[in-house]
């Protein structure tokens, strides 16, 4: 017998996860399938993942924080250095009348902790270590799981399934190609010391961000421009450390004994539209942002965050609502605009992102209301 869902999610990353229960909250049924086994994750290493406010008051508001699992460390201050000494920006808690500016948490923890939440969850089937075919494109969808040889029925689809999605080439949605020529590396350090807070710094060999972890280790994420990925040589014994500690100077001293976590290419693709008749497209299967502090996730919490907002009134006659795809398109449209600019007038070594740097740090050291405006922006004030 054909089972039948309102929901079909796929993908049992944080964004699938976030969403199956979201909607199970409202009382949908959801069948959530990953392709790889849907397990609780013990992290052997500290993968950071940051949150904004906007995402940690979702998220406390669901009842899906805890502290004692998350391993969380607060950000009461964040600096940003662009190419020189000169242009250095620095944002504090008191910028915000002493609110926060975000949190560090480990990203396998809270994955870890997002799935056994959809296993206990009534309303949630889980299927995994499962490849699917899609036999239908319009409402409602039928789904074929091929190793089981079975098949669901389902009224809506969100997909989430990752940077390239699948099954958006398969339903032939229209993608730009968006490569910004670096490759991401993340690792954990220690140091002899370092300064307080968080750091992004922008220099002609990359981009490069300090996260703090505990008292003796940071997480390190260098968005190496791929003419440089030689001269650091991170997937050695012999990485080049010094050179390393030399971009991030005068910010952390001492660096020793790294640890590679993973790394991947900054180049994939963005699709043009992120809906089709009951079909909704989240986190980097819609969009890959360049990741300055993990706006891909924020945003997808965001657009949750939306979806739960019109819950009661999610569809009208069988379609998802106008104003829903409104809302998100417009917010959509505005982060994406937004990194847009910051990769092309900020990010490059040439004479125009120096003079927009320049401009752009004095402009934040000579108005607070400026900075104010700006760091709501940054860290998803509403």
């Amino acid at each position: 017998m054909t089972k039948k869902y309102n929901f079909t999610v796929i993908g049992g990353g944080l964004v699938g996860c976030l969403a199956s229960i979201v909607l199970s909250k409202k009382n949908y049924s959801i069948c959530l399938i990953e392709k790889k086994s849907f397990k609780t994750i013990i992290p052997d290493n500290f993968s950071p993942l940051s949150l904004t406010i906007n995402t940690i008051d979702f998220l406390k508001k669901n009842r899906l924080w805890d502290d004692g699992i998350f391993k969380s460390s607060e950000i009461n201050k964040l600096t940003i250095k662009l190419f020189n000494s000169f242009n250095v920006v620095q944002f504090t808690s008191d910028d915000l009348n002493g609110e926060k500016l975000g949190s560090i948490i480990d990203k396998s923890s809270f994955l870890s902790f997002l799935r056994d939440k959809c296993l206990k969850d009534q309303n949630i089937d889980i299927v995994d270590e499962i490849d699917l075919n899609l036999e239908t494109n319009t409402s409602p969808f039928q789904i074929s799981l091929i190793q089981t040889k079975s098949e669901i029925m389902s009224e809506n689809l969100i997909v989430t399934d990752g940077a390239n999605s699948q099954l958006a080439k398969k339903l032939n949605m229209k993608s730009l190609a968006l490569s910004y020529k670096q490759t991401s590396f993340m690792l954990t350090v220690n140091f002899k010391s370092v300064s307080g807070g968080a750091f992004q710094v922008f220099t002609k060999k990359g981009i490069f961000a300090i996260l703090p972890y505990n008292d003796n280790s940071v997480s390190i994420v260098a968005s190496v421009y791929d003419d440089f990925i030689d001269d650091f040589n991170f997937e050695s014994e012999n990485a080049n450390i010094q050179l390393l500690e030399s971009e991030l100077c005068p910010f952390i001293k001492g660096i020793h004994n790294p640890i590679l976590l993973y790394k991947y290419p900054l180049n994939t693709t963005r699709l043009v539209t992120w809906t089709r008749q009951n079909i909704i497209f989240l986190g980097n299967s819609s969009q890959l942002l360049h990741p300055f502090g993990a706006q891909g996730f924020n945003f997808a919490v965001d657009c949750v965050k939306e979806i739960d907002n019109h819950s009661t009134e999610l569809f009208i006659d069988n379609e998802l609502s106008s104003d829903l795809i409104e809302t998100i398109n417009m917010k959509r449209n505005t982060v994406l605009n937004r990194i847009d600019f910051t990769s092309s007038a900020l990010m490059k070594n040439n004479i125009l992102a120096n003079l927009s740097s320049s401009f752009f740090s004095k402009a934040m050291n000579s108005s607070a209301t400026l900075r104010k405006s700006i760091l709501k922006k940054l860290v998803g004030v509403n």
